[in-house]
């Protein structure tokens, strides 16, 4: 978890590459386009804070390789 000040309070969130392997899980399961947009979005507005490495690890330790290149590819 990650933690974000938001006015007075520090509000824990998820890391944004756990929502994207959640979201290329989801994806997996139902094929809904959906997942893909936004992946996509979160990758173009978070790439100050995405650790890339850490996604590329998760992606293959969950076996999303599939579905990460389709990703990918909808975003050309």
């Amino acid at each position: 978890m990650r933690n974000v000040k938001f006015f007075d309070e520090i509000i824990p969130i998820a890391p944004i590459e756990y929502v994207i392997i959640k979201k290329l899980e989801f994806f997996r399961e139902g094929n809904a386009q959906k997942h893909l947009r936004d992946i996509n979005a979160m990758v173009q507005n978070s790439k100050d804070f995405l650790d890339e490495k850490l996604l590329m690890n998760y992606i293959h330790e969950f076996g999303l390789a599939k579905e990460w290149h389709k990703c990918l590819s909808d975003s050309k």
